[in-house]
């Protein structure tokens, strides 16, 4: 059995102003994640993001104080305990990875990407990525040896305001936990039962699919696979990456590090193409050796509308886990494809 790739075709009957009242059906589109069947409304909408947000006053405007600046790094941030983490911090290139002030579990940190303050999407390196992801997990590796009971691992980006980034300066959150929490606890229990359902991977199964199928299959950047998602989280695209064979982030190799590295690099040369400014990612891995999961990655865009500065998450998203589209994956895919 092949994954499903579930979708039900809808339409909208009205009577349409924008053609002096001429009757018109809108097709509509319910898409089911074929993990964990979350369900994504397409209704496509041919627009285009006004131009890409300024954030260079807000950055001037808070460089004179941030804590990951490097004359203050030293002194406003800060270390781990010394039975942790001798020296206090740990340091790869210009990341450097220190405690959360404001923690989301017992293990919880920042890394600071970099030492300049205000980073725009297309001036971001695949060393200076890179050597991030690799502190991040260093960290996490600190944190696996320190306590046995961790065994769940996500390192999280939100990248400027709109994303829910509250410093500009880019930092990741490396972040461990005993148990999975939220969304991706119900994507590990569904890979899970998927394994025993039929066999095999999900992820890999997935990832054989979508290049069978040509539709939203990216490209590989080493042996990471790039797909844009079938049931986006996002009202753009949402696209994930998949590391083959790896169970945990912990055993993830210096070049697979640097093959994600790389395309994210490209991923973020096509968002700044479509004016955006904002994304959210995160990087996930289930428990070493349980061979039903694949660390997995996912990147969404994030941005605010003109006039009012609306929000790219309603009611449906935040009260109904329900997501909405306007654009088909495919249609991504294909802009997306070239940089691949």
């Amino acid at each position: 059995m092949t994954i499903v790739f579930r979708r039900v075709l809808w339409s909208s009957i009205l009577l349409d102003p924008r053609r002096s009242f001429e009757r018109v059906s809108l097709p509509i589109e319910a898409r089911f994640d074929p993990l964990t069947g979350r369900v994504c409304i397409i209704s496509e909408l041919r627009f285009s993001l006004p131009a890409k947000t300024d954030f260079s006053e807000i950055a001037k405007a808070t460089e004179m104080f941030c804590p990951f600046c490097p004359a203050r790094v030293e002194t406003a941030t800060p270390m781990f305990p010394e039975e942790f983490i001798p020296n206090g911090r740990i340091r790869i290139g210009e990341a450097v990875v220190v405690p959360n002030l404001m923690p989301y579990s017992q293990y919880s940190a920042v890394t600071v990407i970099c030492q300049k303050h205000f980073v725009k999407m297309t001036e971001f390196t695949q060393k200076v990525l890179a050597d991030a992801f690799l502190a991040s997990q260093e960290y996490l590796k600190r944190v696996a040896l320190h306590d046995r009971s961790q065994k769940h691992f996500l390192i999280n980006w939100n990248f400027m305001p709109p994303s829910g980034g509250s410093i500009i300066h880019p930092h990741l959150q490396p972040v461990s936990y005993e148990e999975p929490m939220g969304y991706y606890a119900r994507q590990l229990e569904d890979s899970k039962k998927f394994h025993e359902n039929h066999g095999y991977n999900f992820w890999e199964h997935l990832v054989e699919e979508e290049k069978r199928l040509g539709e939203r299959y990216l490209g590989a950047t080493g042996a990471i696979h790039w797909i844009t998602a079938f049931a986006p989280r996002s009202y753009l695209f949402e696209v994930i990456a998949v590391f083959p064979k790896k169970t945990s982030i912990l055993e993830l190799e210096q070049s697979d590090i640097e093959n994600f590295a790389n395309g994210l690099v490209r991923i973020l040369n096509y968002m700044d193409t479509q004016n955006i400014s904002s994304f959210n990612l995160t990087l996930q891995s289930g428990p070493l050796n349980e061979h039903h999961y694949r660390v997995n990655a996912s990147i969404i865009p994030r941005f605010t509308l003109p006039p009012l500065g609306t929000s790219d998450t309603a009611s449906l998203r935040a009260l109904n886990d329900l997501s909405v589209c306007y654009k088909k994956p495919e249609t991504t895919c294909n802009e997306l494809k070239q940089y691949f």
